[in-house]
């Protein structure tokens, strides 16, 4: 042992060993990926050489690393991709944002906003507002001319309250192929109308899936690869806060999803163990897509998979 240093010591604490005895040490010592001494601070402080960083926890407790068992940890990152509304008070405040947006925005292209309300669950939307409703299509077309605007729905597990509620402008919904006439594709979905049946551009739905997002405005920007990346990089940060160091996906990985993770570990930026189920992607239910999916999911049989310690 005489020549053996590790690289951290955390020493001084209540280290929780999770051993089959529940005890409690006063000191752990890492090197590299490794734990490689648990007991009291005296013994293990002694193997301390000069390039050992030490911490003194002075008395705080010490856990293992805390795995997440379905985590979707990369939409942590992704909550604010698009520019938020948060502290607005008023459609006022929102329509300010928007016009601010759509002078930085070339004439034609898409403005996409997170949702009304404050993040991370949005509650009491629109009552957030003064004037306790959601701004008119009428008075985004005011706010940006030029541009077709979109203010997202949430994420319904966000907040496990229905229903969810997104605006569009008038120049969005045409793009969106939505018009006064037009009937909702499942009656889950309300385009709601004013008085005189025109569309006030407050879409409400009554499901926790964003389904108007997801397919009547499949045409709006979403998020790039880049983002992805940027974004899962932050949500490991965001884990890393809350002693959270390993993650299991088991609801299902999609290709972009596995690529993304790949991205990370590849340039050495992974801060979170995670570990992916595959899930192929579905393009609908007749027997061509039905032979693609098998097909996809059935080329990983056979296989190791992929990964190292950081991504499998």
């Amino acid at each position: 042992m005489t020549d053996f240093h590790p690289d951290l010591i955390v020493t001084n604490g209540k280290v929780a060993t999770v051993d089959p005895s529940n005890s409690i040490a006063e000191a752990v010592a890492t090197k590299g990926e490794r734990i490689v001494a648990v007991g009291g601070a005296a013994e293990v402080s002694a193997l301390a050489g000069p390039e050992t960083r030490i911490v003194d926890a002075s008395g705080r407790t010490v856990i293992p690393g805390l795995m997440d068992g379905h985590a979707h940890m990369d939409r942590e990152g992704l909550k604010d991709v698009f520019p938020s509304l948060e502290g607005c008070k008023s459609v006022g405040d929102i329509l300010e944002r928007v016009r601010t947006l759509a002078a930085n925005t070339a004439p034609g292209e898409w403005i996409v906003t997170m949702p009304v309300g404050d993040p991370p669950y949005y509650w009491n939307v629109p009552g957030c507002l003064n004037e306790n409703r959601f701004p008119t299509r009428l008075e985004l077309d005011d706010a940006a001319p030029d541009n077709p605007v979109y203010i997202r729905p949430i994420w319904g597990f966000w907040r496990h309250q229905l229903p969810l509620e997104s605006v569009a402008n008038t120049q969005a919904l045409d793009l969106a192929g939505i018009s006064k006439n037009t009937d909702p594709a499942t009656s889950t979905i309300e385009f709601e109308k004013d008085s005189l049946g025109e569309l006030t551009g407050l879409i409400r739905e009554q499901h926790f899936m964003p389904v108007a997002e997801l397919g009547y405005f499949h045409i709006a920007p979403r998020f790039t690869q880049s983002d992805r990346i940027a974004g899962l990089k932050k949500a490991m940060t965001i884990y890393n806060s809350t002693a959270t160091t390993s993650v299991l996906e088991e609801h299902g990985a999609a290709q972009e999803l596995i690529n993304t993770y790949q991205a990370v570990n590849t340039a050495g930026d992974a801060t979170v163990r995670a570990h992916l189920v595959y899930s192929p992607a579905w393009g609908g239910t007749n027997d061509i897509e039905y032979s693609t999916v098998m097909q996809n999911w059935t080329s990983w049989l056979g296989q190791r998979g992929l990964g190292d310690d950081w991504l499998r």
